[in-house]
């Protein structure tokens, strides 16, 4: 049915309240379920309703684990120096 309303607790990151709070600001709402709502909404429509085509938008996740993290100051220096020889 259209229109009904279950619920489901979620957890949000911090760090995207932000971003949120923006959408909602533009959609006049404070109610983080109606802003959470209207971006999958939107992300429905983007992906015309197709889950597998949604799965791949790059996440943030996705790319933090392709980035390499320089354990002493010998690894961070070689790592840098691939921008300065470019």
């Amino acid at each position: 049915m259209a229109g009904t309303t279950t619920s489901k607790r979620v957890s949000i990151k911090d760090f995207h309240l932000p971003f949120l709070i923006e959408i909602g600001q533009q959609i006049e709402t404070d109610d983080l379920s109606e802003i959470v709502n209207h971006a999958i909404t939107q992300l429905k429509l983007l992906t015309k309703g197709n889950p597998a085509q949604a799965a791949q938008i790059p996440s943030v996740q996705s790319q933090r684990s392709t980035v390499a993290i320089a354990q002493t100051d010998d690894d961070l220096a070689a790592s840098l120096s691939g921008l300065l020889e470019g």
